[in-house]
């Protein structure tokens, strides 16, 4: 989108605090789990930018710190300075070497320093946290220390603050965006990633259905009076059949489309055709807890589509 000068930029007034604590609430579970102290340091700001583009930049940074780090705590902070805004992720992790600090943001670069949980991306990240940001007006810096950490920053213009209680303007965000109560359907054929992904979904305060095979969810959605309000699926199960077929059959039995979420390690060309071609929103293995959760919230929030 970037190449094809194809992004819509929406600059408004926004609050960097309630932002901040949505995006820190989405990889709280994920903190908790790597013993990662996470801490939202934020005056009530407002700044000058588009709310999608930069919850985008601060994900990957926020993703990024925790990655990196194996002790300590990782800190988003906001504050004036000079007349503007200093957004800052800051970090206790492995460092950056000081040669490095100039090739970070570049495409495709992958720095040869320790990776935490063993997953290596594509280098495409930070390339596109620097774009997007440049693309916005926004300056990014980054100072590093190896074995200390690292603090990223970005420099926005202030925006009008708007009369409003931030405090309840943050509430409301909360409940609208909360799963409490949600009936969230889990099909996966494999015990562990069936059990793993319950107890995920029972701590964020869902009803959680699940089943093992294409059969059992099916009996699992005629066992209840209402559709659930969203599924989580593998792609295939072990009796052949697939997730997608799942999706099939609700739509065809009930004339209504369940929200879905592919969660799958088949990344096949001609799969990956399929998932697109049906529109499921797909997330391949592995994959953070923060991201789950983010695209539940998402898929929760939208009405079932009759056919």
């Amino acid at each position: 989108k970037m190449d094809a000068d194809a992004i819509d930029f929406q600059v408004q007034s926004v609050s960097a605090k309630t932002m901040m604590l949505k995006i820190a609430d989405e990889f709280s579970v994920l903190a908790k789990e790597k013993n990662i102290r996470l801490r939202v340091r934020a005056n009530d700001i407002c700044v000058q930018t588009d709310p999608l583009w930069l919850e985008r930049v601060l994900r990957n940074l926020l993703s990024n710190a925790l990655r990196y780090t194996e002790q300590g705590s990782v800190l988003l902070s906001v504050r004036k300075r000079s007349g503007s805004a200093l957004i800052q992720v800051w970090d206790t992790g492995v460092g950056i070497p000081e040669e490095s600090i100039d090739e970070i943001f570049n495409e495709f670069t992958q720095l040869k320093i320790p990776v935490i949980n063993g997953r290596v991306g594509l280098g495409l990240g930070l390339s596109i946290v620097h774009r997007l940001c440049k693309l916005m007006g926004h300056d990014i810096s980054v100072n590093s220390t190896i074995n200390k950490g690292s603090v990223f920053s970005l420099t926005l213009a202030l925006g009008q603050e708007a009369p409003a209680n931030r405090a309840l303007e943050y509430a409301v965000y909360a409940a609208n965006h909360s799963l409490e109560g949600k009936c969230i359907l889990v099909a996966d054929d494999e015990a562990e990633v069936r059990q793993a992904m319950q107890m995920m979904l029972q701590k964020w305060g869902c009803r959680v259905l699940t089943a093992d095979s294409f059969e059992s969810a099916v009996r699992q959605i005629e066992s209840e009076e209402t559709l659930p309000d969203a599924l989580v699926t593998d792609y295939r199960f072990a009796d052949q059949n697939t997730g997608l077929d799942l999706v099939k059959h609700i739509e065809a039995a009930y004339s209504k489309r369940v929200p879905v979420l592919m969660v799958t390690g088949d990344t096949s060309v001609d799969n990956v055709r399929q998932f697109k071609a049906s529109g499921v929103r797909v997330l391949h293995k592995p994959v953070q807890q923060a991201k789950i959760r983010m695209m539940l919230d998402h898929l929760c929030k939208e009405p079932s589509v009759s056919d």
